[in-house]
């Protein structure tokens, strides 16, 4: 996802062993209330990596992608096994999503849930993938991440470039905006 230091370290790891010293010497000194806000500065950094692989993987079980799966059957391309491995991520980072935005997050239920019969070549990412990873991108500002923490998979031949913008999802959007209106209403009452 091209997101790693000059030492080869994944910056969100980096900045995440910080946060998780920092509590842990918060929570000795008893220090609850600070212990806290540090959690929920790692909580961010933990789903990272559940989106990326929400994203990557989206691209690469959908059969319209460029992708070479890595166990083609016999003169098909079935990509099972990455359909498989982008359930996993998405069913990890989906009550998060889902928290944020339930429509992104039913996108990306529809398109990567491997049915507990087990799937058929072909019935992955009926919608594609990029409609996957707009769905995810759209939740990236509730969810605390960016962008450029996300990085990107495979921007030569997939449209997998890193996203614009700050991902802000309409329901932040809509938080941001009324929280700007109550503000100014209350500049105005106050003056």
């Amino acid at each position: 996802m091209d997101t790693c230091d000059a030492d080869g370290m994944a910056e969100a790891n980096v900045e995440i062993y910080k946060l998780f010293d920092q509590g842990r010497d918060e929570i000795q000194a008893e220090k609850c209330e600070e212990a806290a806000a540090t959690l929920k500065k790692i909580i961010p950094l933990m789903t990272l990596p559940l989106v990326q692989g929400t994203v990557e993987y989206a691209y690469k079980s959908d059969p319209k992608s460029t992708y070479d799966c890595k166990h083609q059957a016999e003169g098909e391309r079935d990509c099972l096994k990455e359909w498989a491995e982008g359930w996993a991520f998405a069913a990890a980072a989906l009550p998060q999503i889902a928290k944020c935005d339930a429509d992104a997050a039913e996108v990306v239920r529809k398109n990567l849930e491997v049915p507990p019969a087990g799937g058929k070549a072909g019935d992955q990412v009926p919608d594609g993938y990029m409609k996957v990873k707009e769905a995810v991108e759209g939740t990236y500002e509730c969810l605390g991440i960016t962008c450029e923490q996300v990085g990107v998979f495979d921007a030569e031949n997939s449209g997998m470039e890193v996203c614009t913008g700050g991902g802000s999802s309409d329901a932040a959007l809509g938080l941001r905006a009324s929280l700007l209106a109550a503000l100014a209403a209350l500049a105005a009452y106050a003056l």
